[in-house]
């Protein structure tokens, strides 16, 4: 759902379900419901710390997992965040 959600542009209702899920639900999201809610992240210009679903990500223990690191290889660069990209692609090598 949340994936259909942003890729049909609804990135706000793409949001509310995650956090939702989260907080009423008492789910933790795996690592593809990380993957799907990075470009909502970025793409919600309500939704200001974006960055902090990077720290989530690590949080959950989500660091080595190349899906979660894909997605936040792309946040990063629609972000123009260029350099916190590229160490992301570094740290993938190996």
């Amino acid at each position: 759902m949340i994936s259909g959600y942003t890729r049909n542009g609804f990135v706000e209702k793409a949001l509310i379900l995650f956090i939702e899920m989260i907080e009423v639900a008492g789910l933790l999201p795996n690592t593809s419901k990380m993957a799907s809610v990075m470009p909502a992240c970025v793409q919600c210009e309500a939704f200001s710390s974006k960055e902090s679903i990077h720290g989530y990500t690590l949080k959950l223990g989500f660091k080595e997992n190349k899906y979660v690191q894909n997605a936040l290889m792309d946040m990063y660069s629609r972000m123009g965040k260029i350099d916190i990209s590229k160490n992301t692609f570094n740290s993938n090598e190996g």
